[in-house]
Protein backbone atom coordinates (compact mmCIF):
# COMPACT_ATOMS: atom_id res chain seq x y z
CA UNK A 1 0.00 0.00 0.00
CA UNK A 2 1.49 3.30 -1.07
CA UNK A 3 1.15 6.32 1.21
CA UNK A 4 1.66 9.97 0.29
CA UNK A 5 1.88 12.79 2.85
CA UNK A 6 1.04 16.37 2.04
CA UNK A 7 1.78 19.60 3.85
CA UNK A 8 1.23 23.33 3.41
CA UNK A 9 0.94 24.82 -0.11
CA UNK A 10 3.76 26.93 -1.54
CA UNK A 11 2.00 28.12 -4.72
CA UNK A 12 2.05 31.85 -5.25
CA UNK A 13 -0.96 33.98 -6.10
CA UNK A 14 0.65 34.71 -9.49
CA UNK A 15 0.94 31.01 -10.31
CA UNK A 16 -2.70 30.54 -9.38
CA UNK A 17 -3.76 33.27 -11.81
CA UNK A 18 -1.86 31.53 -14.59
CA UNK A 19 -3.75 28.28 -14.06
CA UNK A 20 -7.03 29.67 -15.34
CA UNK A 21 -10.55 28.55 -14.37
CA UNK A 22 -11.56 25.31 -12.73
CA UNK A 23 -10.66 22.37 -14.96
CA UNK A 24 -13.19 19.88 -16.29
CA UNK A 25 -12.74 16.11 -15.99
CA UNK A 26 -10.77 14.18 -18.58
CA UNK A 27 -10.46 10.48 -19.38
CA UNK A 28 -7.06 10.23 -17.66
CA UNK A 29 -8.38 11.14 -14.21
CA UNK A 30 -9.74 8.45 -11.88
CA UNK A 31 -13.40 8.44 -10.86
CA UNK A 32 -13.44 10.30 -7.55
CA UNK A 33 -16.17 10.84 -4.96
CA UNK A 34 -15.64 13.80 -2.65
CA UNK A 35 -17.51 13.24 0.60
CA UNK A 36 -18.18 16.12 2.97
CA UNK A 37 -18.66 14.60 6.41
CA UNK A 38 -20.83 16.23 9.06
CA UNK A 39 -23.30 15.62 11.86
CA UNK A 40 -24.85 19.08 11.77
CA UNK A 41 -25.77 21.86 9.38
CA UNK A 42 -24.28 25.27 10.10
CA UNK A 43 -22.81 28.25 8.26
CA UNK A 44 -19.34 26.65 8.04
CA UNK A 45 -20.78 23.49 6.50
CA UNK A 46 -22.73 25.36 3.83
CA UNK A 47 -19.75 27.57 3.03
CA UNK A 48 -17.51 24.56 2.44
CA UNK A 49 -20.25 22.84 0.46
CA UNK A 50 -20.47 25.89 -1.79
CA UNK A 51 -16.71 25.85 -2.40
CA UNK A 52 -16.62 22.15 -3.23
CA UNK A 53 -19.57 22.53 -5.60
CA UNK A 54 -17.50 24.65 -7.98
CA UNK A 55 -15.66 21.80 -9.67
CA UNK A 56 -16.64 19.26 -12.31
CA UNK A 57 -13.70 16.92 -11.68
CA UNK A 58 -15.49 14.84 -9.05
CA UNK A 59 -18.91 13.90 -7.73
CA UNK A 60 -19.88 15.57 -4.47
CA UNK A 61 -21.72 13.82 -1.64
CA UNK A 62 -22.62 14.61 1.97
CA UNK A 63 -22.06 11.92 4.60
CA UNK A 64 -24.33 12.62 7.55
CA UNK A 65 -24.43 11.05 11.00
CA UNK A 66 -28.16 10.66 11.65
CA UNK A 67 -27.90 8.85 14.98
CA UNK A 68 -29.69 11.76 16.67
CA UNK A 69 -32.27 12.16 13.87
CA UNK A 70 -32.72 12.79 10.17
CA UNK A 71 -30.66 15.65 8.71
CA UNK A 72 -32.04 17.21 5.53
CA UNK A 73 -29.51 18.34 2.93
CA UNK A 74 -31.49 19.73 -0.05
CA UNK A 75 -30.08 19.45 -3.59
CA UNK A 76 -27.20 17.14 -2.68
CA UNK A 77 -26.77 13.38 -2.60
CA UNK A 78 -26.87 12.37 1.06
CA UNK A 79 -25.06 9.32 2.44
CA UNK A 80 -26.67 8.77 5.85
CA UNK A 81 -25.36 6.52 8.59
CA UNK A 82 -25.92 5.90 12.30
CA UNK A 83 -24.25 3.99 15.12
CA UNK A 84 -26.36 0.99 14.07
CA UNK A 85 -24.50 1.05 10.74
CA UNK A 86 -21.44 -0.20 12.62
CA UNK A 87 -23.33 -3.29 13.73
CA UNK A 88 -24.57 -3.89 10.20
CA UNK A 89 -20.98 -3.78 8.93
CA UNK A 90 -19.69 -6.10 11.63
CA UNK A 91 -17.78 -3.30 13.31
CA UNK A 92 -17.50 -2.53 17.00
CA UNK A 93 -20.22 -0.04 18.09
CA UNK A 94 -19.55 -0.17 21.84
CA UNK A 95 -18.62 3.41 22.56
CA UNK A 96 -20.95 6.41 23.09
CA UNK A 97 -18.99 8.50 20.55
CA UNK A 98 -17.89 5.72 18.21
CA UNK A 99 -18.49 7.71 15.01
CA UNK A 100 -16.39 10.59 16.34
CA UNK A 101 -13.57 8.37 17.55
CA UNK A 102 -13.49 6.06 14.52
CA UNK A 103 -13.63 8.46 11.60
CA UNK A 104 -12.86 5.72 9.10
CA UNK A 105 -16.31 4.22 9.79
CA UNK A 106 -17.96 7.00 7.76
CA UNK A 107 -15.77 6.09 4.79
CA UNK A 108 -16.90 2.46 4.85
CA UNK A 109 -20.56 3.40 5.22
CA UNK A 110 -20.37 5.97 2.43
CA UNK A 111 -18.41 3.86 -0.05
CA UNK A 112 -20.90 1.02 0.33
CA UNK A 113 -23.61 3.34 -0.99
CA UNK A 114 -21.51 4.56 -3.96
CA UNK A 115 -19.31 1.66 -4.97
CA UNK A 116 -18.21 2.58 -8.50
CA UNK A 117 -15.43 5.03 -7.59
CA UNK A 118 -11.69 4.49 -7.68
CA UNK A 119 -10.99 7.03 -4.94
CA UNK A 120 -12.89 8.52 -2.03
CA UNK A 121 -11.84 11.88 -0.62
CA UNK A 122 -13.43 12.57 2.75
CA UNK A 123 -13.37 16.11 4.13
CA UNK A 124 -14.77 17.12 7.50
CA UNK A 125 -17.09 20.11 7.62
CA UNK A 126 -14.69 22.24 9.70
CA UNK A 127 -11.83 22.10 7.17
CA UNK A 128 -11.00 25.48 5.67
CA UNK A 129 -9.67 25.99 2.14
CA UNK A 130 -7.64 29.16 2.53
CA UNK A 131 -8.07 30.26 -1.08
CA UNK A 132 -11.79 29.41 -1.08
CA UNK A 133 -11.40 27.24 -4.15
CA UNK A 134 -11.56 23.48 -4.97
CA UNK A 135 -8.32 23.86 -6.92
CA UNK A 136 -6.29 21.92 -4.34
CA UNK A 137 -8.65 18.93 -4.61
CA UNK A 138 -8.37 19.09 -8.40
CA UNK A 139 -4.58 19.05 -8.25
CA UNK A 140 -4.73 16.06 -5.93
CA UNK A 141 -6.98 14.21 -8.40
CA UNK A 142 -4.51 15.00 -11.18
CA UNK A 143 -1.74 13.47 -9.07
CA UNK A 144 -3.85 10.34 -8.59
CA UNK A 145 -3.97 9.90 -12.38
CA UNK A 146 -0.22 9.39 -12.61
CA UNK A 147 1.47 5.94 -12.77
CA UNK A 148 1.61 3.99 -9.50
CA UNK A 149 -0.83 6.26 -7.64
CA UNK A 150 -1.00 6.15 -3.84
CA UNK A 151 -3.66 4.31 -1.86
CA UNK A 152 -3.81 6.81 0.98
CA UNK A 153 -3.17 10.56 1.18
CA UNK A 154 -3.40 12.58 4.38
CA UNK A 155 -2.34 15.82 6.00
CA UNK A 156 0.68 15.95 8.31
CA UNK A 157 1.51 12.28 7.70
CA UNK A 158 4.64 11.26 9.57
CA UNK A 159 6.16 8.45 11.57
CA UNK A 160 4.95 8.47 15.15
CA UNK A 161 7.49 9.05 17.89
CA UNK A 162 7.96 6.50 20.69
CA UNK A 163 6.34 8.87 23.18
CA UNK A 164 3.25 9.39 20.98
CA UNK A 165 0.16 9.10 23.18
CA UNK A 166 -1.35 6.23 21.13
CA UNK A 167 1.80 4.12 20.60
CA UNK A 168 0.97 1.75 23.44
CA UNK A 169 -2.60 1.23 22.21
CA UNK A 170 -1.44 0.64 18.63
CA UNK A 171 1.23 -1.84 19.75
CA UNK A 172 -1.44 -4.10 21.22
CA UNK A 173 -2.86 -4.69 17.73
CA UNK A 174 -0.06 -4.04 15.22
CA UNK A 175 3.55 -5.11 14.99
CA UNK A 176 4.51 -2.68 12.22
CA UNK A 177 5.83 0.86 12.35
CA UNK A 178 3.13 3.37 13.28
CA UNK A 179 2.29 6.57 11.46
CA UNK A 180 0.04 9.43 12.41
CA UNK A 181 -1.78 12.15 10.47
CA UNK A 182 -4.68 14.56 10.56
CA UNK A 183 -7.75 12.62 9.46
CA UNK A 184 -9.89 15.64 8.61
CA UNK A 185 -8.81 15.45 4.95
CA UNK A 186 -8.01 12.03 3.48
CA UNK A 187 -8.04 10.36 0.08
CA UNK A 188 -8.33 6.57 0.00
CA UNK A 189 -8.43 4.16 -2.92
CA UNK A 190 -11.28 1.68 -3.20
CA UNK A 191 -8.98 -1.28 -2.72
CA UNK A 192 -7.45 0.29 0.38
CA UNK A 193 -10.91 0.76 1.87
CA UNK A 194 -11.77 -2.89 1.26
CA UNK A 195 -8.52 -3.95 2.90
CA UNK A 196 -9.03 -1.73 5.93
CA UNK A 197 -12.64 -2.75 6.40
CA UNK A 198 -11.71 -6.43 6.42
CA UNK A 199 -8.96 -5.74 8.94
CA UNK A 200 -11.43 -3.84 11.09
CA UNK A 201 -13.99 -6.62 11.04
CA UNK A 202 -11.40 -9.28 11.77
CA UNK A 203 -10.03 -7.41 14.77
CA UNK A 204 -13.36 -6.06 16.03
CA UNK A 205 -11.57 -3.62 18.33
CA UNK A 206 -11.79 0.11 18.74
CA UNK A 207 -8.70 1.78 17.37
CA UNK A 208 -9.09 5.52 17.42
CA UNK A 209 -8.07 6.45 13.90
CA UNK A 210 -8.46 10.16 14.61
CA UNK A 211 -5.29 9.76 16.63
CA UNK A 212 -3.67 6.76 14.96
CA UNK A 213 -4.80 7.58 11.43
CA UNK A 214 -4.60 4.64 9.03
CA UNK A 215 -1.90 2.27 10.23
CA UNK A 216 -0.13 0.83 7.20
CA UNK A 217 3.20 -0.55 6.10
CA UNK A 218 5.38 2.24 4.80
CA UNK A 219 6.09 0.98 1.26
CA UNK A 220 6.84 4.35 -0.34
CA UNK A 221 7.32 7.94 0.72
CA UNK A 222 6.60 10.72 -1.75
CA UNK A 223 5.91 14.39 -1.17
CA UNK A 224 2.67 15.99 -2.26
CA UNK A 225 2.83 19.76 -2.97
CA UNK A 226 2.14 21.71 0.17
CA UNK A 227 -1.58 21.88 0.84
CA UNK A 228 -3.72 25.00 1.09
CA UNK A 229 -5.86 23.79 3.97
CA UNK A 230 -5.92 23.98 7.69
CA UNK A 231 -8.26 22.47 10.21
CA UNK A 232 -10.32 24.18 12.90
CA UNK A 233 -10.30 22.00 16.01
Amino acid sequence: MVVVPFVEDTMTEESLKMQGPTRKPNSRNPRVAVILRTHLLNEKFYDLLDILSRSEMYDLFVAVDETAGVVKVPNYKKLPHTVDSARNFGLCPNHPNILWHCCDYALYFSAAQIQDYQYYIMIEYDVDFVRRSPEFVERLISELSKPAPPDFVAAAFHQASPDWCWTEAAARQFSVVYYTSIFAFVAVSGRALNYLLERRKRKRVIVTLRKISLIVRHSAAQHWPRAAIHVFR
